[in-house]
């Protein structure tokens, strides 16, 4: 850890981007045709909301593919426009001793 910033002083900034101060944390967030898994909706809307769609055995590109094809960016009216769109794949195969070795791969992108 660099000289000067301490664990609480980390602490301190993820809980202020990401506290009860700045966002609702919903899980499954019914979107009318689906479930996002998790969603972050900040309390003002000059914040992009964050949708999460988690997979398992899968690759993050069909996550996002079903945040798209359910429409997931409808529901929270108050971000069009300004949202973040998070797909989370795990795999369990993938090997430690491989290259570039995780178990899990992200696609993000602005919608």
């Amino acid at each position: 850890m660099r000289e000067g910033i301490g664990r609480d002083r980390i602490r301190t900034g993820w809980g202020e981007r990401f506290g009860k101060d700045f966002c609702t944390i919903i899980p499954e967030l019914d979107t009318g045709k689906g479930y996002a898994d998790i969603a972050f909706i900040p309390k003002t809307p000059d914040h992009p909301a964050i949708l999460i769609e988690l997979k398992y055995e899968k690759d993050a590109g069909t996550a996002t593919d079903q945040i798209h094809r359910q429409n997931y960016p409808d529901r929270p009216e108050d971000y069009k426009g300004n949202l973040i769109l998070v797909g989370i794949s795990y795999n369990k195969e993938t090997r430690n001793n491989q290259p570039l070795f995780r178990h899990h791969s992200c696609r993000m992108e602005r919608a």
